[in-house]
């Protein structure tokens, strides 16, 4: 369920991501973006809700810190547009920014998804 949440949010940002790394984001991207924080974030809160009641500590720890890092990398990209759409020099910072804050996001995703794999496997 997490999971499913997640990939969700992933296909939502990617594109908008790759519009503003190229430095065509649009205002639709704007939209776009805040549709799917305010429809998914809450989504994937209430999946780790279900970690946390039914998985061990550390794979609770993990499921927040998906969570942590989704939200770090929509913010983060929605700085990054609003500085592509206003043709600001801090664009290329916020580029390095963004690449940096997804790849978190994706790292912990890859955390979460060996740890839970080793705990069922011991299960």
């Amino acid at each position: 369920m997490l999971l499913e949440r997640v990939d969700s949010l992933r296909k939502a940002l990617e594109p908008i991501e790759r519009r503003a790394l190229a430095s065509m984001s649009t205002t639709a991207d704007i939209d776009a973006l805040e549709a799917a924080k305010s429809a998914l974030l809450p989504e994937i809160d209430a999946a780790t809700i279900v970690v946390m009641l039914e998985g061990p500590a550390k794979i609770t720890e993990q499921a927040m810190r998906i969570g942590h890092d989704l939200r770090a990398w929509g913010e983060v990209l929605e700085v990054l547009v609003r500085t592509v759409l206003a043709d600001d020099p801090e664009a290329e910072a916020g580029k390095v920014a963004v690449r940096s804050v997804s790849q978190e996001a994706g790292e912990a995703v890859g955390v979460f998804l060996l740890s839970a794999r080793k705990h069922l496997d011991k299960a």
